[in-house]
């Protein structure tokens, strides 16, 4: 099956722009919370983003879309500012983003 790659320098982009798409599906009501914790948040996605010198605060905001299930369950009247705020990080990163875009499809 093929693969997207990307390059370094465009990752942060595709990133933040994969992010920003999850969470306003989380607000518009079309995805559950749970869809940020088994997609772009998981634990294992964050980590390995470390490795390619990712700006802190958007790794950061990845490993804080890991907990908004159990914020929505735990916290619900700080539910949706949590997911505005998180939306607004991915955001400025886009908005900040000079990446040229590097992308490749990979035959497996």
């Amino acid at each position: 099956m093929p693969a997207i790659a990307f390059g370094a320098n465009s990752v942060p982009f595709v990133v933040a722009a994969l992010s920003v798409g999850v969470l306003q599906g989380i607000l518009d009501g079309a995805v559950p919370a749970s869809f940020s914790t088994w997609s772009i948040g998981m634990p294992i996605f964050a980590r390995s983003l470390e490795a390619i010198d990712m700006p802190d605060r958007l790794v950061e905001a990845l490993r804080q879309m890991d907990e908004l299930s159990a914020l929505q369950q735990l916290v619900p009247e700080e539910f949706e500012a949590e997911v505005i705020r998180l939306k607004q990080t991915f955001e400025e990163v886009l908005s900040h983003s000079t990446a040229i875009w590097e992308v490749h499809i990979v035959a497996q």
